[in-house]
């Protein structure tokens, strides 16, 4: 449940608005069936997973139910050659499905700003995406490489939209309000990279840089006004790199680095951010219990 309140001539009065009780209830069942053959060189497998997915949401103050009840069946496809033991190809295919975070579907506009304020969308529904891949791996005695070239195509993508709206509590007032919508469909296609090495027999380190391009149609229809068209194209790269290194017997350093770089999205562009964690761990009673220590640092900017 969510309570606010605002003070009045000495006294706390409740804003209606702003105060709810939000019931939110999932019930997801699933089965699948996973068939695998490895004919000389060859190697594969074939997958097929059926769900069904029941989320049911309410607010007890106004009684306006949400109820949302879908059956997906997600294939997916594994196909790998060997040259020899160090060097192989592989190409797979795979649908997926993410759901909407529940915090993403309560309706309860955040009470921070008076005149900026972000609000969930009870009626979100998953996202679907359709994968395919191409990739290259290749070990060698203290590490290995994969390279990979994909192709995306996401449907019902999930973005936060901005839009004017009156204010709830004074409706002469104007505010920005950003809600989650099923917004676009999205293309994207790349290359990644993944290796790791082992430095020395207490050292490691692994990273992985992904250099894309992805494409973005959707729409909007705010109530009571024209459909907004919002397209973008975009060139994207990401990289993470971390270090791990056992100093001593139970005892563990770790440090890691990533990097989104900037991007354009449909009501703007987005800057770069860095994110970086470093971080001691010591374990005592044979790794029955452990300390750790940490310190996170992230910059961003929006726009």
């Amino acid at each position: 449940g969510y309570s606010a309140s605002r003070l009045e001539n000495g006294s706390w009065v409740s804003v209606p608005a702003y105060t709810q009780n939000f019931l939110y209830t999932e019930n997801v069942n699933a089965a699948f069936a996973i068939f695998g053959l490895e004919p000389g060189d060859w190697s594969g497998q074939v997958g097929l997973r059926a769900e069904n997915t029941n989320i049911r949401t309410e607010i007890e103050g106004t009684g306006q139910v949400n109820e949302q009840n879908y059956i997906g069946l997600f294939p997916s496809v594994f196909l790998n050659y060997s040259f020899n033991e160090q060097q192989s190809v592989q190409i797979s295919y795979s649908r997926r499905l993410s759901r909407p975070w529940s915090r993403s579907l309560l309706p309860s506009l955040d009470f921070e700003d008076s005149r900026n304020q972000w609000t969930g969308n009870p009626n979100l529904t998953p996202e679907y995406s359709n994968s395919y891949e191409a990739g290259y791996l290749h070990y060698w005695e203290s590490g290995s490489l994969l390279t990979s070239f994909y192709y995306r195509h996401r449907t019902d993508v999930i973005q936060d939209i901005t839009v004017i709206e009156n204010s709830p509590t004074d409706p002469q007032q104007n505010i920005r309000v950003r809600r989650p919508i099923n917004f676009a469909t999205e293309k994207s296609w790349g290359i990644e990279l993944s290796a790791d090495q082992e430095i020395a027999n207490s050292l490691s380190l692994n990273g992985s840089a992904n250099l894309f391009r992805s494409d973005t149609e959707g729409s909007y229809t705010p109530q009571g006004a024209q459909t907004r068209i919002y397209d973008s194209r975009s060139e994207n790269f990401r990289a993470r790199m971390r270090v791990q290194w056992e100093i001593a017997d139970g005892f563990n350093y770790q440090a890691s680095v990533r990097y989104r770089g900037p991007n354009d999205t449909p009501q703007g562009t987005r800057s770069g951010m860095t994110m970086m964690d470093t971080g001691l761990a010591k374990d005592f009673m044979d790794g029955k219990a452990k300390i750790s220590a940490l310190a996170y640092r992230s910059g961003r900017s929006e726009s």
